[in-house]
């Protein structure tokens, strides 16, 4: 089947490249400079990477200086929780979601074999959490607070900015830290509104290309370096930078932030038309909450295996996914769905739809005219 006839629902995974990302990566190709040089290559370079910076912290509300480009959000996540670990040594204490990314609690499992203390808090898929626990769990020995902005699986969305102030007002030294990955370019983002000492973005999720993201760090936050080399991106993140993916970084953010009402109300759309449908089914149960990220639509289906529904679209040209790539691999498994009080037998089955600006009300009809085929009821 050609590529432009399938349907792709999986953009939480990763996204199509824009012409944008692919005309900037391609005029930086050509700039092969070496940023750190201090020659006419190397300034050359160097001041397509500070263009590109002042994009993505432009897109966020953030000043230039307090953008650090890491190979995405993954590594930028790495960063903000070890850095500052490494950074506040007197401290023992981390509290992050019950429900983060497996580069944030997988981060805080060998933490605690290290002496730190992890506390999770519970949260339910309408972004409610046990407010008493949080204030409860931050003490003068907490370092770090993580809560992610949009949840990768469901769509939950987390009051960053209440969470931030509560943090805050137990312990004004307790860093808040937010992945706001599954936000960024899709919904207003502002590092000042979060009140965040640190977020994380990432290029691939917004049409951009794999291999660029990147961390802001609010100015005086203490933190330290975790990978070590020549000193780039102002210490805190050495290698030589990939100025191609950075620069399709910036161009991408600057656009989304451009058109992020405009595409917002176009996702909200199809989400509607495929949530409708979907519920038509009497064996759908839809996971994700009504105040969720309209990019994202988590359901299961009782009498069906995930696996068999996902092979059966696949085949058909739609492409879905049972939830975040990276736990492909059974490493993360159905735990975070479980973790917002989702039966063991639906987590376990769960699919997810993930939505941009490029899919259209046709490819919602013709995704429910194929679940009419797969997903009715056995007799």
């Amino acid at each position: 089947m050609p590529q432009q006839d399938f349907i792709y629902f999986d953009n939480a995974a990763t996204t199509k490249p824009c012409e944008a990302a692919i005309s900037s990566f391609l005029t930086a190709s050509e700039c092969f400079g070496n940023p750190s040089s201090a020659h006419f290559f190397g300034r050359e370079a160097a001041e397509l990477m500070e263009k590109a910076r002042k994009q993505v912290a432009s897109a966020v509300d953030a000043d230039s200086s307090e953008i650090i480009f890491t190979s995405g959000g993954t590594e930028a996540n790495n960063l903000a929780i070890q850095g500052v670990c490494e950074a506040n040594r007197e401290a023992n204490e981390i509290i992050i979601s019950a429900v983060e990314h497996p580069s944030v609690f997988r981060v805080c499992r060998i933490l605690r074999k290290k002496g730190w203390r992890i506390t999770k808090i519970n949260c339910g898929l309408d972004g409610s959490f046990d407010r008493r626990a949080l204030q409860d769990a931050v003490t003068d020995r907490t370092a770090l607070v993580s809560f992610m902005t949009v949840n990768n699986e469901t769509g939950t969305v987390f009051p960053i900015s209440e969470i931030t102030g509560s943090v805050k007002d137990r312990n004004p030294n307790t860093l808040v830290h937010t992945d706001a990955v599954q936000a960024f370019g899709k919904t207003e983002v502002s590092v000042r509104e979060s009140g965040a000492d640190l977020m994380t973005l990432s290029a691939h999720k917004i049409h951009g290309l794999k291999g660029a993201g990147a961390l802001y760090i609010k100015k005086g936050t203490p933190i330290f370096p975790v990978q070590f080399g020549g000193d780039q991106e102002s210490g805190m993140r050495s290698g030589t930078e990939a100025i191609p993916a950075i620069c399709a970084f910036g161009a991408v953010a600057e656009l989304a932030a451009q058109n992020i009402k405009h595409s917002y109300d176009q996702i909200k759309e199809v989400h509607r038309a495929v949530l409708t449908g979907l519920t038509e089914f009497k064996n759908v149960v839809i996971h994700s909450a009504p105040n969720a990220s309209p990019y994202i639509l988590n359901f299961s289906v009782r009498d069906r295996k995930a696996d068999e529904i996902l092979r059966a679209f696949s085949e058909r040209g739609i492409c879905i996914s049972r939830g975040a790539a990276c736990k492909a691999n059974h490493a993360h498994g159905p735990s975070m769905l479980m973790s917002f009080g989702i039966d063991t037998a639906l987590a376990d089955n769960a699919l997810r739809l993930s939505f941009c600006e490029e899919n259209t009300l046709e490819e919602v009809k013709r995704f429910l005219d194929t679940a009419e085929i797969i997903l009715k009821t056995r007799p």
